[in-house]
């Protein structure tokens, strides 16, 4: 590995607008001590961050993300890749950030309630083709959208699969008003050594949302579902997609309503 920069913390804090880091297929790797991000970007636009190799190697250390963004606008994520592992591991993290395109990355992160790709209260973004994956732990998430709205979730490769029982692994993932977001022509692979794995699952107060032209596998022991939705997930179009489940025990449904 070449590197770039390596830190206890957060390796790279962006404070002004129009920014470029370009790693060059470098290596940045953050929070080796204690929590912290490979590069934070807050209240600036116009960040771009491309062909870098983002390390997060600790797995001792928690709430940790490669990049993370609040109150940002209009940036582009390129080409990176990020591997991380411990709890509460994210690859990318928007908060309340609009505009921003997340396109050909390939994001790995390990180990309970973590998630590759984060929108929080975040609108009209495009996570575009990128290869995705999530394992070896319990609430894992590909893609996580909570309380965003006017999403594109288009053409990824996501994989998810956790372990023990009640690992709850999700492909992607609406809920607290993810409303009139776009999820269409991924392919989505949920396993686990336990119960609980959904591909597309839609949950409290969702609606508009359009998911179609979906590739969805599960599998596990039971509660295997390839498209969920529940508790006010309400005025949302589920069409065209392939769904294959399968488990060794109950409760392995295709399209659940």
């Amino acid at each position: 590995l070449v590197y770039l920069r390596v830190s206890f913390n957060t390796c790279f804090n962006v404070t002004a607008s129009s920014v470029t880091l370009d790693c060059d297929g470098r290596t940045v790797e953050y929070a080796n001590f204690s929590s912290g991000y490979g590069v934070n970007i807050t209240g600036v636009n116009s960040t771009v961050i491309r062909n870098c190799f983002f390390l997060k190697q600790n797995a001792s250390v928690q709430y940790a993300s490669a990049i993370y963004q609040t109150l940002g606008n209009n940036s582009i994520f390129l080409n990176n890749t990020v591997n991380s592992t411990g709890n509460y591991s994210f690859g990318i993290d928007l908060r309340r950030s609009n505009f921003t395109n997340i396109t050909n990355n390939r994001i790995n992160v390990s180990s309970n309630f973590s998630y590759a790709v984060g929108l929080g209260s975040a609108g009209l973004n495009n996570i575009t083709g990128n290869n995705i994956s999530t394992q070896g732990g319990r609430n894992d998430y590909g893609v996580n959208l909570t309380g965003s709205i006017l999403n594109l979730v288009l053409n990824n490769n996501i994989t998810t699969s956790g372990k023990g029982n009640s690992n709850s692994a999700y492909g992607i993932f609406l809920t607290l008003s993810a409303n009139n977001n776009t999820i269409a022509n991924n392919t989505v692979n949920t396993t686990g050594s336990g119960d609980a794995n959904y591909g597309i699952y839609l949950f409290d107060t969702v609606s508009g949302n359009v998911v179609s032209v979906n590739t969805v596998t599960t599998n596990g022991t039971n509660s295997n579902y390839g498209i969920y939705l529940i508790t006010s997930a309400n005025n949302n179009s589920v069409a065209n997609n392939t769904i294959r489940t399968s488990g060794s025990d109950n409760d392995n449904i295709g399209i659940y309503l």
